[in-house]
């Protein structure tokens, strides 16, 4: 059994004791996690909605971030004028006529119903509490939005990447959670609906980022966490 394997059947059980036992012998690539959180932080962002702060920070970041771009598709990550993909965000995960295109919110992709506010909104939401997160005053989405979805994932990350001692149970078992339960939603339904949808190219790409991103994402942690083993 790999040391992963034995992670996540620690936290199919809640079994913080063969977690510990797991992680005891982990030397994690530090610097590893500080690039996947700020890859989590920078797709958090592509997500959120292209206001004046955000379409300026996305303009000043994305060059920093085409090669990891390159790595999932060939199709770049240009901006538009913002107006542009202002419409084109609304229509895509706010309101259009029929309904939005790509509902960014996992737990709509998480039950028959597809009503927010399920028992999986109800667990993130105790995931956030236990780590402390908390979201801005300014942030108008649900827990469960993918934007926020992903920048929590980068704070974790963040924290195992700072720890000077070993990796926090806890945080390792929050991240391994999301990426079981809600990253398939994303990088499936989600992105599919993204990608057909979508009528600026900027958003088409960011449907194959995520697409290919999330489903690499638990084996590049792994790699991550023990490093060498």
């Amino acid at each position: 059994m790999s040391l992963m394997t034995g992670l996540k059947s620690a936290l199919a059980e809640n079994n913080y004791e063969s977690a510990k036992n797991a992680l005891a012998d982990a030397t994690p690539d530090r610097d590893g996690l500080v690039s996947l959180s700020a890859a989590f932080m920078f797709l958090s962002l592509v997500y959120r909605y292209p206001d004046k702060p955000v379409y300026d920070t996305l303009e000043k970041y994305i060059p920093e971030f085409q090669s990891f771009v390159d790595e999932y598709t060939a199709e770049p990550l240009l901006l538009t004028e913002r107006r542009e993909m202002e419409y084109d965000y609304v229509r895509l995960f706010i309101n259009a006529p029929g309904g939005m295109k790509a509902n960014p919110y996992a737990s709509c992709w998480m039950s028959d119903e597809k009503l927010l506010w399920g028992e999986q909104m109800i667990r993130l939401k105790e995931l956030m509490a236990s780590e402390g997160f908390e979201m801005s005053s300014s942030v108008t989405e649900l827990e469960d939005h993918i934007g926020v979805v992903l920048e929590f994932c980068s704070v974790l990350t963040e924290k195992l990447a700072s720890d000077s001692q070993s990796c926090g149970v806890g945080s390792v078992f929050a991240l391994l959670e999301i990426m079981r339960d809600f990253f398939p939603v994303f990088a499936g339904s989600f992105a599919s609906k993204v990608i057909e949808n979508a009528e600026l190219g900027f958003y088409k790409t960011a449907g194959i980022l995520v697409q290919g991103f999330l489903a690499d994402a638990e084996h590049i942690f792994e790699e991550l966490i023990f490093e060498g083993q």
